[in-house]
C-alpha cells in the first residue's frame, strides 16, 4: 500500500480530525506539507481517535519517510503499539529510537514509556533515574490509577530514596481516584510511610478547598507530634487561614506552639487577629511575641498605639524598639513624639536605641540638643559616636568647641 492508499485507508479509518500531540512545529511559511508531515499528520489523527494499529501503521510510514518528525514519530509507534498490547514491538521501536537518535527531546519521554511498558522496572543501570520513573508513574497514574496507586505503594515502602518519594507523592495528589485521595489522607494522618507526612500535608494545602484544611484542623487537633503541628500551621498560613491559626494560638497549651502560631499570624499579615490576641493574652512574654509578630506585619499604626499608651514598660519599650526596625519616614515622628511625652527612663533609652538602629542621626542631635537628663544625653552623644555618619560628625566637632 502506497502513502497515497494508507492515508486514504487511516481517514476513513478515523474521520476528519485535528491531531493534537504532535508539539513540532507547522511547516514554514505557506510551504505545503512534506510526505512525512502528511503521513504524520494522519497517524496523529489515528491515535486520538484510539486507533491504536492503525495509527502504528501509519507513524511506520512516517518513519519511512525522510524528514524531520522520524524521532517523534518512532516515540508515537511506539506508544500505539503498547496501547495495542504490542509490547515487544513497542520496546523494539523504543530502542531503535534511543540509538538512532540519542540526543532526541524525546528520549526522556521514550525512556518514561519503556518503563511504563516493561511495569514499572528500568533495566540495570538505569533504576537510578528518578525524573524517568516520575514521568512514567505520572503517565501511568492518568491512564491506570490502580495500578499506578499500587507502584507507587511499593516505592513508598521501599528505604532510602527520599526525594523520589517526595515526587512521587506528588504525582499520587494530582490522582481524583478515591483510592488515591485514601492513600493521601492516611499519609497525612501519619498512619503509613511516617516519612512523608510533612509532604503530603503540604500537597494537600497546594489542592485547596475546606474539605482538606478541615482535615489538616483534625490532623492537628489529635497528632501528639509538635513538629506535625508546626507544619500544619505553616500549612494554614500558607492557606491564608487566619482563623485557624488565631484559634490555636489562643487554645494551644504548648508554648512553642503558641508561638508558632503567633509568629504565622504576623507571616499572614494578619494584624486584627493579632491585636485581638494581644488585648486578651495575659503572659507577658506571649505580649512580645505578638509584638514580634506585628513588626512582621507592618503594622507601624498599631506598635505606635502599644507604645503610646501599654501600662507595662517593659511592653512599651518592646513596641518602642519595634518601630526602630521600620523606615525613618515610617516612624520617627512617633519615637520623638514618645521621648518627648513619655516620662519613664526604661521607654525614653528604648526610643533611643531605636532611633540608633535606624541610623537617625538628625532625631539623636535634636534630642541632644535639648536633653536635661545627663545619662539620657550621654546615651545619645554615644551612639552618635558609633554612626557612620556626616551630620553626626559634624555635631560631635561643635560639641569639641564648645
Amino acid at each position: 500500500m502506497n502513502l497515497v492508499e494508507r492515508g486514504f485507508a487511516v481517514a476513513v479509518l478515523v474521520g476528519s480530525l485535528t491531531p493534537f500531540h504532535s508539539t513540532d512545529p507547522t511547516p514554514a511559511g505557506n510551504r505545503p506539507p512534506t510526505e512525512q508531515e502528511k503521513a504524520y499528520d494522519l497517524a496523529t489523527a489515528a491515535l486520538d481517535a484510539q486507533k491504536w494499529a492503525a495509527a502504528a501503521d501509519a507513524y511506520a510510514e512516517a518513519v519511512r519517510l525522510a524528514g524531520d518528525k522520524t524521532d517523534a514519530a518512532l516515540y508515537w509507534q511506539a506508544y500505539a503499539l503498547g496501547k495495542a498490547s504490542r509490547r515487544a514491538d513497542a520496546l523494539g521501536v523504543l530502542k531503535d529510537l534511543t540509538s538512532r537518535f540519542p540526543k532526541s527531546r524525546w528520549k526522556k519521554d521514550a525512556r518514561a514509556l519503556e518503563v511504563e511498558l516493561k511495569g514499572g522496572a528500568a533495566d540495570a543501570g538505569e533504576d537510578d533515574d528518578d525524573e524517568i520513573k516520575v514521568l512514567a508513574l505520572d503517565s501511568l497514574m492518568r491512564q491506570d490509577p490502580d495500578r499506578a496507586i499500587t507502584h507507587l505503594e511499593s516505592l513508598l515502602s521501599r528505604p532510602g530514596g527520599t526525594k523520589l518519594k517526595e515526587k512521587a507523592l506528588f504525582v499520587l495528589t494530582q490522582s481524583s481516584s478515591e483510592r488515591a485521595q485514601n492513600l493521601l489522607v492516611k499519609i497525612a494522618r501519619g498512619q503509613l510511610h511516617g516519612d512523608q507526612q510533612r509532604h503530603a500535608i503540604e500537597y494537600l494545602v497546594m489542592a485547596g478547598g475546606p474539605k482538606n484544611l478541615a482535615l489538616l484542623d483534625e490532623i492537628y487537633a489529635s497528632t501528639p507530634s509538635r513538629d506535625v503541628k508546626v507544619k500544619i500551621l505553616e500549612s494554614f498560613m500558607i492557606a491564608g487561614d487566619g482563623e485557624r491559626i488565631l484559634r490555636a494560638a489562643r487554645n494551644e497549651k504548648e508554648p512553642e506552639l503558641r508561638r508558632a502560631a503567633i509568629n504565622q499570624l504576623g507571616a499572614l499579615g494578619a494584624t486584627a487577629e493579632l491585636v485581638q490576641l494581644y488585648q486578651t493574652e495575659k503572659e507577658r512574654e506571649v505580649k512580645q511575641t505578638i509584638l514580634d509578630s506585628l513588626h512582621v506585619a507592618g503594622a507601624v499604626d498599631k506598635l505606635s498605639e502599644v507604645a503610646r499608651t501599654e501600662a507595662n514598660e517593659d511592653l512599651r519599650a518592646t513596641a518602642i524598639e519595634r518601630l526602630g526596625l521600620f523606615e525613618k519616614a515610617q516612624t520617627e515622628a512617633v519615637l520623638l513624639e514618645i521621648y518627648r511625652k513619655d516620662g519613664g527612663k526604661r521607654p525614653r533609652t528604648a526610643v533611643l536605641d531605636a532611633l540608633f538602629v535606624q541610623g537617625n542621626a538628625r532625631a539623636l542631635i535634636e534630642i541632644a540638643k535639648t536633653e536635661k537628663d545627663r545619662p539620657l544625653r550621654r546615651s545619645a552623644v554615644e551612639k552618635l559616636s558609633l554612626m557612620n555618619s556626616k551630620e553626626a560628625s559634624e555635631y560631635l566637632l561643635k560639641l569639641l568647641g564648645e
